[in-house]
Order: C-alpha cells, then sequence, then structure tokens
C-alpha cells in the first residue's frame, strides 16, 4: 500500500493572501503528522511558502497604506481645489467689473449704448443683466422673504409638526422643501450598550479594521 501522503499541495506562486495563509496554517496543522519519509519535503516546501507569504503579507500591507494616502490626498485635494474654485471666481467677478467700469466710462455711442472693445479675435461688451435682488443688510429683511436652513432632533421636529392641526400641519410640512436625515452613531451605540432596542440598529461587536503598522 503506498504511504500516506500529508504534505498539503503547494501553493500556485501568485496564490492570494488568503490562500497562501490557508496553505501555510494547514502546513503547520501536519506538521507533527509528517512521516519520516516525507521530512525533507515538507521541509523544502515550508522554506518555500515562508518567503513566499511574508512578501505577500507586506506587498498587501503596502498596497493598504497606499490606498489609506491616495484618501488623504483627494480629501486634501478636494479642499485645495474648492479653495482654488473660490479664489478664481472672485477674480472673474473683480475683472468684469473692471470691463464693465472700462465701457461704462467712455460713454454711450449716438444710439445711446455703450460702445463695444473690438479685438482681433473677441469683442469686449456690456451686457444688461435681468434685474436682481441685492442684500445690503440681511438682519432688515421681513421674515417673509427668509428661509431658515434648522438642524434639530427628529423627535423635535415631529414634536413640532404634531403640534399643529391636521391643516396647519399639513401646510407646515408642505413648506418644508427637503428634509434631510441623518443618524449620529454615538447615542444609538450608547442605546444599545445599554440593552435599550433600537429598531433598524444593531452593535456591531465582532467589527474589525484593519491595522498596517
Amino acid at each position: 500500500m503506498a504511504a500516506l501522503v500529508l504534505v498539503p499541495s503547494a501553493a500556485p506562486r501568485a496564490a492570494t493572501l488568503y490562500a497562501l495563509e490557508e496553505h501555510f496554517a494547514a502546513l503547520l496543522d501536519t506538521v507533527e503528522l509528517v512521516p519520516a519519509e516525507q521530512e525533507e519535503e515538507f521541509k523544502a516546501e515550508l522554506e518555500r511558502t515562508l518567503p513566499a507569504i511574508v512578501a505577500k503579507r507586506d506587498s498587501f500591507g503596502h498596497f493598504v497604506q497606499h490606498v489609506e494616502h491616495l484618501i488623504e490626498y483627494a480629501h486634501a485635494e478636494r479642499v485645495r481645489l474648492l479653495e482654488r474654485q473660490k479664489h478664481y471666481e472672485r477674480v472673474l467677478e473683480r475683472l468684469q467689473e473692471y470691463g464693465v467700469h472700462v465701457i461704462q466710462s467712455l460713454g454711450v455711442d449716438s444710439k445711446g449704448k455703450y460702445k463695444k472693445l473690438e479685438g482681433t479675435t473677441l469683442t469686449l461688451a456690456a451686457r444688461k443683466c435681468p434685474d436682481s435682488a441685492e442684500v445690503k443688510d440681511e438682519a432688515a429683511v421681513p421674515s417673509e422673504f427668509k428661509r431658515l436652513t434648522v438642524r434639530m432632533p427628529a423627535v423635535l421636529f415631529e414634536r413640532i409638526a404634531d403640534s399643529f392641526d391636521l391643516e396647519e400641519r399639513a401646510t407646515f410640512l408642505e413648506q418644508v422643501k427637503l428634509l434631510e436625515c441623518e443618524v449620529p452613531k454615538a447615542p444609538v451605540k450608547e442605546a444599545l450598550q445599554a440593552g435599550i432596542d433600537v429598531p433598524g440598529a444593531k452593535l456591531c461587536i465582532d467589527k474589525y479594521r484593519l491595522a498596517v503598522s
């Protein structure tokens, strides 16, 4: 009868981290069961696996750190680009105001219109904008012209809405153009940890985050 082969099949060279870890665990589980005639083969397989799994762990960890750095960079870039956008918007506004000022300072033509400044490829003109309102003193504007964005606990909002009669409540809710809802996790976690049931939520006690150091 042929001898029982206890050495696990070799992991492929381009194996995933999971496959290598599984293969390494299988090797360790069989270390005391390997027949004497297979010890050299087992040691050779172990020597091939150890460098491969160490290299795979390093490459996986480095990639995780790389992605974390990309996220940090993308966030910083978003902030930087937003600031740059605001800067360019202010520059554009000043340039437009200056251009209009130059054209208006030159007076009007025989038809009572502001003159155009013609270049080789472009023409500068003062084009009248549609009527618009400019708020000089926000505090002095009556409340009927204002729209507020208020953040409050949902239970307080429901209490306010329920304080109206049916017709007033319907009118109130119609005036709420967009009702954004968020669920802060901290108070939910505190309630769940205190043994209070929170429908639609659960306490995660077996969740882990990969730490690369």
